[in-house]
């Protein structure tokens, strides 16, 4: 999902940093994630709901900010900052 939605819909491109910066986000919180916790896990630990949960909200986010995008441009800069 580098590429995401906005190059369907707006023809834009990530940049080379932009790029790097995401790899380095998901390599992170990859690290984090299998690093070893010194407490119990709940009896409730259920990680497939919570990147089901992760990927719903991350999609739903992504698809409300591209739809505001064009919005956003065609008015006046003042106009979106007061709002």
């Amino acid at each position: 999902m580098l590429i995401g939605i906005g190059v369907f819909f707006m023809s834009e491109v990530l940049s080379f940093a932009e790029i790097c910066i995401a790899i380095s986000l998901v390599l992170v919180i990859m690290l984090l994630g299998v690093s070893k916790s010194s407490g119990n896990l709940p009896n409730q630990y259920d990680p497939l709901a919570g990147l089901s949960y992760s990927l719903i909200s991350a999609t739903s986010l992504a698809c409300a900010l591209t739809m505001l995008a064009p919005v956003s441009r065609q008015v006046h800069s003042f106009l979106v900052a007061y709002s």
